[in-house]
Formats: structure tokens, C-alpha cells, sequence
């Protein structure tokens, strides 16, 4: 198993060495016009999440998030998610919180117009 000069574990020349045996689900993940249906989703999660390469189920749902079925998935979590933290942490917490990041995103988005200019 490759390590790190450290010792540690070398996570990343796993994953390289992983995906060079895997090349259908390499390009899934890393090929932008290549999606995958939600029953490769599934067949991928399970295959990801035995190597234990779980930043990659996080890839895999970003780049197929517009497809219909894992679109909607994430969505249902994300609102289960945020329902749940809601009843937990309060109404005046929430308003906060939701305050904060809008006005975050304004001000990226406002960076964002400077850069291109």
C-alpha cells in the first residue's frame, strides 16, 4: 500500500491506481458529456463507498445532479437536512443563518462580475 513520506496513507495514488482498472466508472466521473443513469449511480456508490473513496460519491452526484431521479434525490436530502436542523437549532437561528449566506453569495457573485471585467 503506498504511503506518504510521512507514513500516511497515500489515498490519492490509491484512487489513481483504482480508477486506471476502472476506466467506465473513471470517465463517468471525469468525463463531462458521459452521465450516468441512476442505476449506475447506485452501481457506482456501492463500488465508491467499498474502496472508501467517498469525496468521489460526492463528485459523481455533482456532475450527474441534473439528471432527473439524482436530481431530485439530493434535493429531498438536502431539504431533509435542512428541515431537521431548522426544528433543532430554531426559528431566529435559521433567519440568521440564511441572512448570512444570501449575503454571502452577493458578495461572491459581486466578485465574481469584477474578475471578468
Amino acid at each position: 500500500m503506498p504511503k506518504n513520506l510521512d507514513g500516511s496513507k497515500n489515498e490519492a495514488a490509491d484512487m489513481i491506481r483504482w480508477m486506471a482498472v476502472h476506466p467506465k466508472i473513471q470517465r463517468m466521473l471525469c468525463v463531462e458529456d458521459y452521465d450516468a443513469d441512476p442505476e449506475e449511480c447506485l452501481e457506482i456508490i456501492a463500488r465508491l463507498e467499498e474502496q472508501g473513496f467517498y469525496t468521489l460519491i460526492y463528485v459523481l452526484l455533482l456532475k450527474n445532479k441534473y439528471q432527473c431521479v439524482i436530481g431530485n434525490a439530493i434535493e429531498r436530502y438536502e431539504t431533509e437536512l435542512w428541515a431537521n436542523e431548522w426544528q433543532e437549532k430554531g426559528d431566529k437561528w435559521m433567519c440568521e443563518n440564511l441572512k448570512t449566506r444570501i449575503k454571502a453569495e452577493m458578495e461572491f457573485q459581486e466578485l465574481k462580475k469584477k474578475k471578468v471585467k
